[in-house]
């Protein structure tokens, strides 16, 4: 069996296959797309088996949507024997979101509620400081805080 288990996103270019009830000695692998849902500029990759997840490249930019490819793996124990394992993966769109600060300038040690909107439903969602995340706010749409640097936060 083969799967892909982790959410990916149009603007990465990598994806995990996790592979499962392997048999035999299993020595190299092939991914290709399939006849069916085909991802453009897909480039077939070959390598040594390894225990999974196998890390796939895929086109940076591809469009969201669902592609179909065939992992190949070849046993090395009977010289020529194949096994083709289809499997699909979902491409979601990069999230884009709104995000609205109550009150939007304050002094410090004062608090302020961000909030996102909800077309994002789905994503995950994780909240940052300057680029750290901050503790208790994963998977929440709105959120109080109150910084403790002065000057202008990212989030």
């Amino acid at each position: 069996d083969a799967q892909v288990t982790n959410p990916v996103c149009n603007s990465g270019n990598t994806f995990d296959v996790v592979t499962s009830n392997q048999v035999g000695l299993i020595t190299q692998y092939t991914i290709k797309v399939a006849a069916t849902r085909q991802m453009p500029g897909f480039t077939t990759q070959t390598g040594a088996w390894q225990t999974t997840p196998i890390a796939v490249t895929y086109p940076t930019g591809t469009a969201a949507g669902t592609y179909d490819f065939i992992l190949t793996v070849q046993d090395g124990s009977n010289a020529g024997c194949t096994k083709d394992v289809p499997f699909s993966v979902q491409i979601d769109a990069n999230p884009t979101v709104q995000i609205t600060a109550v009150p939007d300038q304050i002094c410090k040690g004062a608090t302020t509620t961000l909030s996102i909107d909800n077309s994002n439903n789905g994503h995950k969602i994780r909240w940052t400081l300057d680029g750290v995340a901050i503790p208790g706010t994963d998977d929440k749409v709105s959120i109080t805080h109150t910084p403790t640097v002065i000057g202008n936060n990212t989030y």
